[in-house]
């Protein structure tokens, strides 16, 4: 029987992972055109979109984790997965603000010098964000998924 849990977690995963990457794609573009074209500022709102997605499924997931997952960490699992539990929503929070936010700073300063600087800093901040998100939820899923 196909748990319907572990096949949303492990979607959940894999629209992460794409999230990440399309978030490092706007730091790279920005970086290197003088004035973001509308792919530049199409990438950044799909990487924003993705962030968020992920973000919406994990969300989802949140309450049954909570009740299937939490529990057991208290009881088997070392402290520190309790930590890596906790931590991934607030870094996963903090990755989908910075990817937003550098979509917005770059579609509305329309290829103002200091827009794209912000844009790329809050892209980089998603990118290192959403790795650090998805070492929590890997660190956690080890020791106990669905």
């Amino acid at each position: 029987m196909i748990d319907a849990l572990a096949v949303m977690q492990k979607i959940h995963g894999i629209v992460g992972a794409l999230a990440i990457a399309s978030c490092l794609h706007p730091v790279i573009t920005v970086h290197s055109e003088r004035v973001p074209g509308p792919r530049v500022r199409l990438s950044a709102w799909l990487a924003a979109l993705l962030t968020l997605l992920s973000f919406g499924l994990g969300l989802t997931l949140y309450s049954d984790y909570r009740i299937l997952v939490k529990p057991w960490l208290l009881a088997h699992a070392a402290t520190y997965h309790l930590y890596w539990f906790e931590t991934k929503e607030i870094t996963g929070y903090f990755t989908l603000c910075a990817a937003g936010l550098g979509a917005a700073i770059l579609h509305f300063g329309r290829g103002h010098s200091d827009a794209r600087r912000a844009s790329k800093m809050l892209y980089a901040f998603a990118f290192i964000g959403g790795l650090f998100t998805a070492s929590s939820g890997i660190i956690v899923a080890s020791v106990k998924g669905f």
